[in-house]
């Protein structure tokens, strides 16, 4: 009889990589070797980053999609400054899109946390994008307390 442990996903590719199967039916788990399937549960030691490496996609995306939304914020204001006879310098452009870039990435590789602090020092450093920035961040604040709950 087999006393199995969800220990996820890895688990089952473990038994079946052993030659082994694993199968619950009408609530029992049957294997066709009991006394080695039963070895590689007690032995299994699931992988730490699998469950996060599942949920990346989510991250990912929600950060993929907030920078291309707070990117066109950025060029509807440059497009606006530029019809109102604002001169935009190489300078002004850099200092907001540098950062900006870098704040993408950290929100692609799951660095929620260091993109919301660089997007408060930003803030402070550009006041002129203060809109965009409020945007941004409260777009992660509600995203972290909807999905991380």
């Amino acid at each position: 009889m087999i006393t199995y442990t969800e220990k996820g996903i890895g688990l089952h590719d473990a038994i079946a990589e052993a030659g082994y199967t694993l199968a619950n039916i009408d609530g029992v788990w049957v294997s066709n070797d009991d006394v080695a399937v039963q070895a590689i549960i007690d032995a299994y030691q699931p992988d730490p980053l699998a469950d996060l490496e599942a949920v990346a996609s989510e991250y990912i995306k929600f950060g993929t999609e907030l920078a291309d939304t707070v990117a066109s914020k950025i060029w509807a204001y440059h497009v606006y400054l530029g019809q109102t006879g604002v001169l935009i310098t190489a300078e002004d452009l850099a200092a907001i899109l540098v950062p900006m870039d870098m704040i993408r990435k950290m929100m692609q590789t799951g660095a929620v946390t260091q993109a919301q602090a660089m997007l408060a020092d930003l803030k402070i450093a550009l006041p002129q994008y203060t809109d965009m920035i409020d945007y941004a961040t409260n777009e992660i604040v509600a995203w972290r307390a909807q999905y991380e709950s």
